[in-house]
């Protein structure tokens, strides 16, 4: 599994918004000629303050995107997918690009060397299924049965299949996200995905670790 960020978003543009409800943008003290900016002192300290407040204080951290290239096991997915609000995504469709290309053994999360041999014997066939399935789905001209190989390629595509997402995500749908499952039992959430929170600008604000940040 591997998620790369594209790009993060909208630290100059909500500054104004963070002082909008006290008209205090004469205190504002950062350079935005730069994105994503450096906070200057006043404006960090206000960003923080009212993170610590609470979700109604923060709206602006609702305005700061993160656009990331993730790559992930269906099953990583089907969790990843429970978080909505303030998450887009595009996928790479398993309906339009299953048949197009040999299902090799590093499209999978999957360990070959070192499971139990059932389960490796159990992914194996399941491979060359889908391999007999691709060849009939290609050789076949009537729409009906082609859509009949297709719905059968995707009925015992595995969890482990590793699918690709662009993402667009709000720092504050992050920050529950991290908070739901920086504890999790997958690594997959637990290391990969906690470890990528933290190369973000900013992290603090989804992690809660503002202490690490003044140390």
């Amino acid at each position: 599994m591997k998620i790369t960020t594209v790009k993060v978003v909208g630290f100059d543009s909500t500054i104004d918004g963070m002082r909008a409800p006290y008209k205090s943008y004469a205190k504002s003290d950062t350079d935005t000629s730069q994105e994503p900016c450096e906070y200057g002192e006043s404006d960090y300290n206000l960003a923080e303050r009212l993170c610590k407040a609470g979700r109604n204080h923060r709206k602006f951290m609702r305005m700061w995107y993160v656009y990331a290239d993730i790559e992930a096991p269906r099953f990583w997915f089907s969790e990843f997918d429970t978080h909505r609000i303030g998450v887009e995504k595009n996928s790479e469709s398993t309906v339009h690009t299953l048949y197009k290309e040999d299902l090799a053994d590093d499209m999978f999360e999957f360990d070959f060397e070192n499971s139990p041999k059932c389960a490796v014997d159990a992914m194996r066939a399941t491979q060359k299924a889908l391999a007999e399935l691709q060849k009939q789905f290609v050789a076949e001209t009537d729409p009906k049965k082609k859509n009949y190989y297709r719905r059968l390629m995707k009925q015992i595509l595995p969890e482990s299949f590793i699918q690709r997402r662009f993402v667009c995500m709000n720092y504050e749908a992050l920050r529950h996200m991290y908070a739901e499952r920086k504890d999790h039992r997958l690594p997959e959430w637990n290391k990969i995905f906690v470890d990528w929170v933290k190369t973000l600008p900013y992290n603090e604000f989804i992690t809660n670790d503002f202490d690490d940040k003044e140390n």
